[in-house]
């Protein structure tokens, strides 16, 4: 990958994290709950960059090695986390009930499946830490499968995953682990996209694409006024269904936006790709702040000043997270894999 192609990930990465964080800031005025929703597609984009960085490789012959690397990158600024805001609340004597499940659920990254809380430490927004180790779980399994993709085969694999998806929507299965099949049919279909696509990216795909999100939206819309007039089925349809897929047509569309400029400009470089080096630790630290005991809308009166708090303790508390996260495999993890190489050798 060009030191160019590389900054364009980076931004999008960037832009995506900004749009989770502002998803979630919006929780402090219900009246913005539609613009919330709109911001929400930061999660669909970090699902097709991770699909798509993947297809492009091959993670063999060693993927237990693989995997290991993948769950240890995820896990380790999480557990880091949690032995934070756990110690931070324990202090003040607010860490709420934490049973065995709970605490099971939390150290196993059930979240996203099983639902559920671990007393006061803020967990709700975790549920994408699950799927994508899924995802992770899955490449291996795809990879073996990439010689024999095609469009077509493509096509038809998304389409019976998207049906199997609706039909579990619209009878038994509960909304939160639904929400994130949508996730892993993303990271299957830009995987097996960045194998089968061989061009750049044009000014005529991106019109198409915009042709495409403009009768999406249209659709949307549509569906939207019989969900409010009809309820029911409808509104299932609408919340469950359309929301989703037409989230995840937004979220390729500003994905062959940045691209696009991105490869039109000389210099792609930008501030989004500091955010995007500290992009995971910040997702998985900033809603804390937003929310619960340390909740910073709360300290003072004043938005400004409580917003520009909230900035700087999450932030902080990303980079300290980096940090630790980072010294921490270099010290335990690095050596080890040194010395194995080493005795290989």
């Amino acid at each position: 990958m060009s030191k160019k192609e590389s900054n364009i990930i980076g931004t999008i990465r960037g832009i995506a994290m900004i749009f989770i964080v502002i998803c979630h800031y919006l929780s402090w005025f219900p009246q913005f709950s539609v613009a919330g929703q709109i911001f929400n597609v930061g999660v669909p984009i970090f699902f097709i960059i991770s699909g798509y960085l993947y297809g492009q490789k091959n993670i063999g012959p060693s993927y237990k090695r693989w995997f290991c690397k993948q769950f240890r990158k995820i896990v380790l600024p999480l557990y880091i986390y949690y032995a934070i805001a756990g110690s931070l609340l324990l202090l003040l004597g607010k860490l709420g009930d934490i049973n065995l499940i709970s605490f099971c659920k939390l150290m196993l990254n059930l979240q996203g499946i099983a639902g559920g809380s671990a007393g006061n430490i803020t967990t709700g927004h975790l549920w994408f830490i699950t799927y994508i180790l899924i995802c992770y779980l899955i490449t291996p399994a795809l990879e073996q499968a990439k010689n024999a993709i095609s469009w077509k085969k493509l096509f038809f694999l998304l389409s019976m995953l998207s049906i199997l998806e609706i039909a579990m929507i619209l009878t038994i299965t509960p909304r939160a682990f639904l929400v994130n099949i949508q996730g892993v049919i993303l990271y299957i279909g830009a995987y097996y996209f960045a194998a089968l696509w061989k061009k750049k990216i044009k000014p005529v795909h991106y019109v198409t694409l915009s042709f495409v999100m403009i009768i999406a939206v249209g659709i949307r819309l549509g569906i939207k006024l019989l969900a409010d007039n009809s309820g029911g089925t409808w509104e299932v349809l609408y919340e469950r269904v359309v929301v989703q897929y037409t989230q995840s047509i937004l979220a390729v569309w500003i994905i062959f936006t940045i691209v696009l400029m991105g490869m039109m400009r000389k210099n792609c470089g930008s501030l989004f790709n500091i955010f995007s080096r500290y992009s995971y630790e910040i997702y998985i630290v900033h809603y804390m702040f937003l929310t619960g005991v340390f909740n910073a809308s709360k300290i003072s009166d004043n938005l400004i000043v409580n917003t520009l708090i909230f900035v700087i303790l999450a932030v902080s508390f990303a980079v300290v997270l980096h940090f630790l996260s980072s010294k921490i495999t270099d010290k335990f993890f690095m050596r080890k894999r040194i010395a194995m190489e080493g005795e290989a050798q």
